[in-house]
């Protein structure tokens, strides 16, 4: 699930209305706690789920990466090459820094366009 939304983003189709960065992770979390202590725990457990889940992902800088990257080593029975091995990190780490600024926007829209 996780991992279609990724490339409907990446290819323009995705819904951003869903997504949050930290203005609005804050903001559920005021909102949450608010509401009582039990709330305001189960919101925090979402969020460390989402998290896992999202540190998962098969990008470089993530774990999800580095089980892939050293996964397809043991597979190979020999280390990557160095090319290979620039290649996979800096287009994970493009993808992970588009990301972020993907929801850094949608905040900005969100909490000052309106």
């Amino acid at each position: 699930m996780i991992v279609g939304y990724m490339e409907n983003l990446v290819l323009g189709k995705a819904d951003t209305s869903g997504m949050g960065g930290p203005a609005t992770i804050a903001d559920q979390a005021r909102e949450s706690a608010e509401s009582g202590g039990l709330s305001f725990m189960g919101f925090m457990g979402v969020i460390s789920l989402n998290l896992a889940l999202f540190n998962l992902l098969p990008l470089a800088p993530l774990d999800g990466g580095q089980i892939l990257f050293h996964g397809g080593e043991a597979i190979r029975g020999k280390p990557w090459g160095e090319t290979f091995q620039r290649i996979w990190n800096g287009a994970g780490l493009l993808l992970l820094a588009s990301l972020v600024v993907v929801i850094l926007m949608v905040d900005w829209g969100r909490f000052v366009g309106g």
